[in-house]
């Protein structure tokens, strides 16, 4: 490992923020390694099914860590299927827009889809999901967690992502912004 590689993983050891490693298949012992608090992981057959075999793999692979399906579980053909593999794999996350372009305007399917699993994974709107209609998503979904981006770019210095070897900027969530979407949520019961 080189020590850049080395500095970086230390980094995201010492970090207080969760860190859930959204790499390619491969990864899922490294992401452990690396102190990350969860895998994020999606893979789909040719035919446009959850390649349950693979994840499965994966998910053994990464234990104890959580993983969660990312929004692939979008492109299947039949999501109560995938749903039901998904939750048989071991699988404790799934991100999705309900098959939509935003988590808004996919709120009703995720609704469904929350109900569907009755407890059994977590169903995780993601996607377009803002200031604006984060309490409507919450409230038309019921979803108990949504993932949402506010980060606001606080420095130009880039690093070496650990887990994927290319350079990003880093950044730092704007409070301000976190606050009004908590406020949001509150609206919103």
């Amino acid at each position: 490992m080189s020590a850049s590689r080395s500095a970086s993983y230390s980094a995201l050891i010492a970090s207080p923020v969760p860190y859930w490693s959204n790499r390619r298949p491969r990864s899922s012992r490294a992401a452990r390694s690396a102190g990350a608090d969860g895998v994020v992981l999606g893979l789909l057959t040719r035919t446009g099914e959850v390649d349950l075999d693979r994840t499965g793999s994966l998910v053994e692979e990464a234990d104890p860590l959580p993983v969660t399906f990312h929004r692939a579980f979008d492109m299947v053909r039949d999501q109560e299927a995938a749903l039901e593999g998904l939750v048989a794999a071991g699988v404790r996350r799934i991100l999705t827009s309900g098959g939509r372009d935003s988590a808004y305007d996919g709120r009703l399917r995720i609704g469904e889809l929350v109900r569907r699993s009755a407890g059994r994974v977590v169903i995780l709107p993601g996607g377009g999901i803002n200031l604006e209609n984060a309490g409507e998503v919450v409230r038309d979904t019921g979803a108990g967690e949504i993932h949402v981006g506010v980060p606001l770019t606080a420095s130009g210095e880039s690093f070496g992502d650990p887990l994927a070897g290319f350079a990003r900027v880093p950044s730092v969530v704007d409070e301000g912004k976190v606050a009004a979407l908590l406020a949001s949520l509150e609206r919103h019961p």
